[in-house]
């Protein structure tokens, strides 16, 4: 019996069950196999990663500038 949906299941077999098709943007899907997709989530995730901290110091130094205004009167808070 193969699941297709929460409450149903279906006569059938299931074949290539390493393969995971894997959207690569603009629309293109490619089919990896179960190794390979890890390897890229891990790599998406450290580039996630890196973006969030760049974000992070970006933030920071903007903020840090803003209360520095406040504190000097330049800008309303």
């Amino acid at each position: 019996m193969v699941p297709i949906g929460k409450l149903a299941f279906m006569k059938g077999k299931l074949t290539h069950t390493n393969e995971i098709l894997v959207y690569l943007g603009e629309g293109y899907f490619v089919k990896y196999s179960a190794s390979q997709a890890i390897a890229l989530c891990n790599r998406r995730i450290a580039c996630i990663n890196i973006i969030y901290i760049l974000e992070e110091k970006h933030f920071i130094r903007y903020y840090d500038c803003y209360m520095f205004l406040c504190y000097q009167g330049r800008m309303k808070c």
